[in-house]
């Protein structure tokens, strides 16, 4: 009790005086992380372990150490106490089981014929999974019409290698139908499942009517996608396109088969899992050009609005132009959310522009989008992105860096706005949920000359269309966030 009221004292002084105590950011750190469910991971409360152990001297610390060591027993306790539920390291992010799917209908033996960059990138995926979670957790599938344990008696490292046309023939190869293949994934997900499909992801139709059988196809992909979100795990789907040598037949929509002799072809891994465990997932696996050998473009689709979980403040960029003051209305030690009394720099032509700072570190998105200004509007003022790139102290005034500093953030991009007129008004920006460029081009309706657009897709972008449109009846928000910044010239 006495350190309870001690506590209090301590927070209604720093409350009167304007102060923010390291403990104060401590705090603020520990419900910065809780947001979900109010539940801390094990990985969070290492966290927030790493950051006490710098105070191990200062006082308001003390409570959480023992001889000399930070007790577990007394932090889990303490914050227990605040109201926050403290996952144990078995349901941790890392602990989930994956469930790794690899579709082998008639249409995918193409690519296992030979050494083909689809081993390779199969093996590389599966040592990095062994390396980050536990291998016992990992498992293994073909699917078709069903799901079948594989025949491989091998372990992670080995199995690419050991795919060949007589160990991939299990269970109904002969088609599939890739909406059946997306619910069986689907109902096996869940929130201590991540599932990865590895599939050519081609709708298979039956008919004349291409586009309107194509959006019939579409239709049962967003159906699939909304009857699992009734369980509310808030999932998140991420589409990496890669590309291998392919020798086998191809299968067109008319299901004229095209001999393709080592031609390269797309194919697709898709991971699903809910939002904690894709978060540690995106920042362990990494799918890349360097990484992952035919990688080429990845998507990530979500229902999550983050525009409350993004720590955003404006700074003062040595490259920015013109003056202005922090709007103490809307400002605070630990941010800058609005500015006034602007003046341009006249000797660049009456310019003005302005930097915001922002953490995107909980965004599951891939760096390409979040610094291509293509992919932000401006809601409200007349302004325009005139760059974004990573976060570097080194590249603000002292004053900013300071508060930045203090502020216990750790912010990831730099964005800044320049003024396209004198109209300086409120600032309203978002960062879009949009259907990037390479699915359109990755799409074709029309596969019966195959060996002309071998990079192209029969119908992938319904498929893209199908997902994103359940995600965004789920969720009405078009934006991965919308961020405002007060202006009073």
């Amino acid at each position: 009790m006495k350190k309870i009221i001690t506590f209090l004292s301590l927070s209604l002084l720093f409350l009167l005086f304007g102060c923010k105590s390291d403990f104060d950011v401590f705090e603020e750190k520990a419900s910065q992380l809780s947001k979900s469910e109010n539940s801390i991971s094990h990985e969070e409360f290492l966290e927030l372990k790493d950051f006490i152990s710098d105070f191990s001297g200062d006082r308001t610390f003390k409570q959480f150490f023992s001889n000399g060591n930070i007790d577990d027993n007394l932090l889990n306790s303490y914050l227990e106490n605040k109201g926050y539920k403290i996952e144990k390291e078995a349901t941790s992010a890392k602990n989930v089981a994956v469930n790794v799917y690899i579709e082998n209908s008639g249409s995918m033996n193409g690519y296992i014929n030979g050494n083909t960059q689809f081993k390779s990138a199969i093996q590389d995926m599966l040592v990095l999974l062994k390396y980050q979670y536990d291998e016992k957790n990992i498992n293994l599938f073909f699917i078709n019409s069903q799901i079948h344990p594989t025949n491989i008696d091998t372990d992670l490292a080995g199995f690419a290698s050991a795919l060949n046309a007589k160990s991939f023939k299990v269970g109904a190869t002969a088609s599939s139908n890739l909406n059946n293949v997306f619910r069986q994934v689907l109902e096996k997900t869940s929130k201590d499942t991540i599932s990865i499909l590895i599939s050519d992801c081609i709708y298979s139709i039956k008919g004349n009517r291409t586009e309107d059988l194509l959006s019939d196809q579409k239709s049962l992909t967003k159906d699939a996608f909304l009857t699992k979100s009734k369980q509310n795990l808030n999932l998140i789907t991420t589409i990496v396109k890669l590309n291998s040598r392919f020798k086998g037949n191809y299968w067109d929509k008319n299901e004229k088969a095209t001999f393709l002799n080592n031609e390269h072809r797309p194919y697709y891994i898709s991971i699903i899992g809910s939002e904690k465990a894709m978060n540690y997932f995106n920042s362990k696996i990494v799918f890349s050009k360097k990484e992952v050998e035919g990688y080429e473009n990845k998507l990530v689709l979500s229902a999550t609005d983050y525009s409350k979980e993004i720590y955003y403040s404006v700074v003062n960029a040595k490259t920015d132009l013109g003056r202005f003051k922090t709007s103490r209305d809307f400002s605070d030690k630990n941010s800058v959310k609005g500015i006034e009394d602007i003046s341009a720099d006249s000797r660049s032509g009456d310019k003005f522009s302005f930097s915001v700072a922002i953490d995107a570190s909980k965004l599951p998105l891939e760096e390409d989008y979040i610094t291509n200004p293509k992919n932000y509007s401006i809601g409200e003022g007349d302004f325009i992105i005139l760059k974004i790139k990573k976060f570097n102290n080194e590249d603000l005034l002292s004053s900013s860096s300071t508060r930045i500093s203090k502020s216990g953030n750790i912010p990831t991009h730099c964005i800044t706005f320049s003024a396209a007129s004198k109209k300086y008004g409120d600032l309203a920006f978002s960062l879009k949920k949009q259907m990037p460029k390479w699915v359109g081009e990755t799409s074709t309706e029309d596969d019966t000359d195959i060996k002309s657009i071998s990079n192209k897709t029969f119908g992938f972008k319904y498929l893209i269309e199908g997902i994103s449109e359940a995600y965004q009846t789920v969720s009405p928000s078009k934006n991965h966030f919308e961020l405002k910044i007060k202006i009073n010239p």
